[in-house]
């Protein structure tokens, strides 16, 4: 690569700072790095959906959307909860300060998997940064609502505002390793809903998120998460974008 990068400027006039660029050599540059990365972020795709499907995480998931009908059911809530999506984000093995959905949403699969965040985004990020399970009813409620998503959620205005109107409850529960991982996070189920207060309001809706957490079912996707994942930590390059003054 640094050979081709000497040959990216032909020629320079210092005086009048004239600089000729080789595009023949720019394109083998452009060429040779997106290879590189697409290739490692392929491969990588590829360790994710064996190691997912190993472990059954996505039944796993079901189990969990599962229980949380019941709880919901258990408080008087509507157990058919509307518009409902849940998936599972773990911290990225490619990219450090990222976060990559691991699996398609249940129960409708949209292609979904594969995709990373930031952790200074959204619900997810947020949830994971403070190591603490979240949730929100109303996500319209309130003039400044999708001012208050672009400035402590690491929104765009654009995601906000089609977040907000489109799917007003949210939750998040942080999944825990097992002791060998020291008990630290290592990912995020994340659920929404179509409908406001989807999962109760107020004091209700913690209740819910809570039992959820420490349910069976949750602990259990929780272990397998750790066992799928810890495989992959082993020869991950874990690539570190902020310390080259990107922050996503």
């Amino acid at each position: 690569m640094l050979g081709l990068t000497a040959r990216i400027v032909r020629k320079i006039k210092y005086g009048g700072l004239e600089m000729e660029i080789s595009a023949d050599a720019v394109d083998q540059i452009r060429s040779l790095l997106t290879g590189s990365i697409d290739e490692l972020i392929a491969k990588a795709r590829l360790e994710y959906d064996r190691m997912a499907d190993l472990m059954n995480i996505y039944t796993h998931l079901e189990r969990c959307c599962a229980a949380l009908a019941q709880i919901l059911e258990n408080h008087g809530l509507d157990k058919k909860v509307e518009g409902l999506r849940a998936t599972v984000y773990t911290r990225d093995i490619i990219f450090s300060d990222y976060l990559y959905q691991l699996v398609d949403y249940y129960p409708v699969r949209s292609g979904a998997a594969g995709r990373r965040f930031s952790q200074r985004f959204g619900i997810i990020g947020r949830s994971w940064r403070s190591h603490e399970s979240l949730s929100e009813g109303d996500a319209m409620s309130g003039d400044d609502k999708e001012h208050l998503l672009v400035r402590e959620w690491g929104m765009t205005k654009h995601e906000a505002a089609a977040t907000s109107r489109a799917r007003p409850s949210y939750a998040t529960i942080i999944l825990k390793g097992g002791a060998d991982s020291g008990a630290l996070p290592i990912g995020v189920l994340f659920i929404d809903s179509t409908k406001t207060d989807a999962f109760g309001d107020g004091d209700v809706a913690q209740k819910v998120i809570a039992e959820l957490a420490d349910s069976f079912e949750v602990i259990i996707l929780a272990k397998a998460l750790d066992q799928a994942i810890v495989p992959l930590r082993v020869a991950a390059p874990n690539i570190d974008i902020g310390q080259y003054g990107y922050r996503g």
